[in-house]
């Protein structure tokens, strides 16, 4: 009923309609333990090694505990091994709790919620991940409240914060199918953010685009990598005189790309901070001032494992396995998130001892064109909601064409094939064709990567 309304309103009262719920969002994100989670953090950020390690131990075994005291599935791995969490450290945690995979979670979802009361309402987080799997997350306000102070921290450290004038370019639908003109960005004055449209951009329509970022002077920008270099890349080629120069580009949910990197950075005048976040808040990767990307030990434990499940060498590129440490409602203890990276043999200048990843694998998408030009990346947000489908890969065959393989569970209706289709169209358009191919499995390229996305233009 309100994305009716919404699509049905003229673009002011969607401004508005966007604006309170941006309010809502604000309650939500920063009241509550937010602040003094933030002042914990500036401080945990300065530590050296050994209080790192003697933060996550004492994390670590606080999570343990909670989750053996309320969780089923921990319950029942410490009984079959017959443990007391007492027992387990941050230095042998590995040999009792055994990888857990994304279709674990996914088809025993029950198992993994607290059953402890005082922790307040559920709140419910649809992620669809980089292998396109839609992953129902519960949680609960208080970790959404320190999730944002650490997003909080990394701004700060970026140079920026909170509440400054911003604007995003992200998956979100913010506007109608039906329209055809400008403007193709929304107001959310709660945050101080104006929300850009990643569907609607084109050669057409980037000089508007351009127009207005200009016009607004945003202190920061947060992107997809792919958005942002349609737009970086247009100024650039046409030689466009501007004055957009915010103090940072915060980038995330794709891989950076080094000519994009290059590029944006260039058109802009301004330095990339690009990071890697779950939705399962299990992991928090950030890019320091010197271009080193550290996990952020304070946030959980990343491992990165090869093949054969044992810790990867440094410059090995492995699979991330990671702990978090503030969602109490959903504790995911050494989880497979489906992404891979490798350690850094080197270390950073900046001064932070938290580790330092070379490079994140695994969300390299390419990108569909449209018959008009437009690049449209990052289509996983269409499979989120659809529990029924395991794993999806969207090949586009020709400018008149794609088409869907999904691998689907025995619950599967035929009516999620039409929200998918329209939830597609809404970012393709009419005019091009889709066919819904249904299929045991999804093959893996030879390094073991999954591509959601491929291009055959």
């Amino acid at each position: 009923m309100f994305q009716t309304l919404y699509n049905l309103s003229p673009v002011f009262i969607q401004n508005i309609l966007i604006s309170i719920y941006g309010l809502k969002l604000k309650r939500l994100r920063y009241s509550g333990v937010y602040t003094d989670t933030l002042q914990n953090l500036l401080v945990s950020q300065t530590m050296g090694k050994e209080k790192i390690r003697e933060l996550q131990n004492k994390k670590l075994t606080a999570l343990i505990h909670y989750a053996c005291d309320n969780v089923p599935y921990y319950q029942q791995i410490l009984k079959q091994r017959n443990i007391l969490p007492a027992e387990i450290t941050i230095d042998n945690f590995a040999e009792h709790f055994p990888v857990l995979q994304k279709d674990t979670l996914r088809n025993n979802p029950e198992k993994f919620v607290s059953q402890d009361n005082s922790l307040g309402k559920t709140l419910t987080i649809n992620t669809s991940g980089t292998s396109g799997s839609p992953l129902n997350v519960a949680t609960y306000s208080a970790a959404i409240q320190q999730n944002y102070a650490f997003f909080s921290r990394y701004l700060l450290n970026c140079g920026v914060k909170i509440g400054q004038p911003s604007i995003t370019f992200a998956g979100r639908i913010i506007i109608p199918n039906t329209q055809k003109d400008a403007p193709f960005w929304r107001k959310n004055y709660s945050m101080n953010n104006t929300l850009f449209s990643s569907y609607n951009i084109s050669e057409e329509t980037l000089p508007l685009y351009i127009k207005e970022i200009d016009k607004i002077q945003p202190v920061f920008i947060d992107s997809y990598p792919s958005a942002l270099f349609e737009v970086a890349h247009f100024i650039y080629k046409n030689k466009i005189k501007h004055n957009i120069q915010p103090k940072a580009i915060i980038t995330s949910s794709e891989t950076l790309l080094d000519n994009q990197r290059l590029i944006i950075e260039k058109v802009f005048n301004t330095k990339i901070y690009d990071h890697y976040g779950t939705a399962e808040m299990a992991a928090f990767i950030t890019q320091c001032s010197e271009g080193s990307y550290h996990v952020n030990s304070d946030f959980g434990i990343v491992e990165i494992l090869d093949h054969n499940g044992l810790p990867a060498s440094k410059g090995e590129i492995g699979n991330i396995v990671c702990t978090g440490f503030i969602n109490k409602r959903m504790p995911l203890i050494r989880y497979s998130i489906g992404d891979s990276a490798k350690f850094s043999t080197d270390t950073c200048r900046c001064g932070c001892h938290f580790p330092v990843i070379d490079s994140i694998e695994g969300r390299t998408d390419d990108l569909i064109t449209l018959k008009n030009g437009r690049k449209i990346g990052r289509l996983d947000p269409v499979f989120k909601g659809l529990s029924s489908i395991k794993e999806t890969q969207i090949i586009q065959e020709s400018l008149a064409s794609i088409r869907v393989k999904m691998v689907v569970e025995n619950d599967y209706h035929h009516s999620q094939t039409e929200i998918l289709v329209n939830e597609l169209k809404k970012r393709l358009g009419e005019d091009i064709a889709i066919e819904v191919d249904f299929v045991n499995e999804i093959k893996r390229t030879t390094s073991g990567k999954f591509k959601s996305v491929v291009s055959q233009v």
